[in-house]
């Protein structure tokens, strides 16, 4: 699984790496904004998602 989060995002970057996303590379945007790709492992997700309610 992968995700992009703009950089200034401080609240969601630490949440996707205590969840079990690793942070893979920076992407340059046209306006100067970087965008910060994220990846986790569907293994490591399901590790993270252990205990955590069903919906």
């Amino acid at each position: 699984m992968h995700a992009t989060v703009a950089e200034e995002n401080t609240a969601s970057l630490p949440l996707l790496e205590r969840i079990g996303y690793d942070r893979v590379r920076g992407i340059r945007e046209d306006d100067g904004s970087v965008t910060r790709l994220l990846t986790c492992g569907a293994g490591r997700a399901r590790e993270a998602a252990d205990g955590a309610p069903e919906f």
